[in-house]
C-alpha cells in the first residue's frame, strides 16, 4: 500500500496467482476491455512466444474512493509459478490482496493444490501467511465439462473460509463481482493498518 496525500491517493496491489492457464490473464482482459477509459490505465502485457506460459499482465484501474482519497489498484498476474517462482515472488512482493484463480476441472485438482501450498510458502518468505492476508478464491471454468463440484473444491482449496466466487473469465461471469471481494477486502486490511499507526502514535 502506498499512499499519497498530496493527490489524496491510495495505491493498493492485487495481484492475480494461479496454476498455469487457470484463466488470470483472462480474467485482466475481461475487466480491462470493460472498464470506462476514465478508469483504467493502458494494458502492459509481457509474453514469451515461445512459452505462452511465461505471460504476466499488468494495468492500473481506479475504483473509487476509500478514506477521501481515490484507490488505484495496480493489478497483476503472475507467469507458471512453478517455472517462474523468482518472477512470481517478485510481483507478490507488497501485495495488499491476492485472488487465488483455480482450474474447476477435477483433472487440475491437484496442481491447483500444490499451486495454493507455493503460494503460501512464498508468503512465508515475507513473513506473512493466507491465514492473515487479504485473499479470495476464484473457481474459473465453470462451464466446461468434467468440473469439480463446489463442495469438492471448497473441501481441497478453502481451509481459511475466504469468499470465493464461481466464474468463467471470458464471460465475464463473476468477475467482477471477485474484483470488488478482493478490493473490499484489501481496504479492510488497510483501514486495520491505518488504525493501528494512528493509535501507536498517540
Amino acid at each position: 500500500m502506498f499512499v499519497n496525500e498530496n493527490l489524496k491517493e491510495i495505491h493498493l496491489k492485487i495481484v492475480f496467482f494461479g496454476p498455469v492457464y487457470s484463466g488470470k490473464s483472462a480474467n485482466i482482459h475481461y475487466i480491462h476491455a470493460h472498464t470506462i477509459p476514465a478508469q483504467k490505465g493502458s494494458l502492459f502485457i509481457l509474453d514469451n512466444r515461445e512459452n505462452p506460459s511465461a505471460i504476466f499482465d499488468y494495468f492500473q484501474l481506479e475504483t473509487g474512493r476509500f478514506l477521501d482519497k481515490s484507490i488505484n489498484c495496480n493489478i497483476y498476474t503472475v507467469p507458471d509459478p512453478d517455472r517462474y517462482s523468482e518472477i512470481s515472488m517478485k510481483i507478490l512482493r507488497g501485495a495488499d490482496g491476492l485472488v487465488y484463480v483455480a482450474d474447476s476441472r477435477e483433472s487440475q485438482l491437484d496442481i491447483n493444490l500444490q499451486t495454493l501450498l507455493a503460494l503460501e510458502n512464498h508468503l512465508k518468505k515475507e513473513k506473512r501467511t493466507l491465514e492473515r492476508f487479504p485473499w479470495v478464491l476464484q473457481y474459473n471454468k465453470r462451464d466446461l465439462p468434467a468440473i469439480a463440484t463446489i463442495e469438492e473444491m471448497d473441501n481441497l482449496l478453502n481451509f481459511y473460509s475466504v469468499p470465493r466466487f464461481e466464474t468463467i473469465a471470458p464471460e465475464g461471469k463473476g468477475v467482477a463481482d471477485c474484483l470488488k471481494g478482493i478490493v473490499k477486502r484489501s481496504l479492510a486490511s488497510v483501514r486495520e493498518r491505518i488504525e493501528y499507526k494512528s493509535a501507536k502514535s498517540a
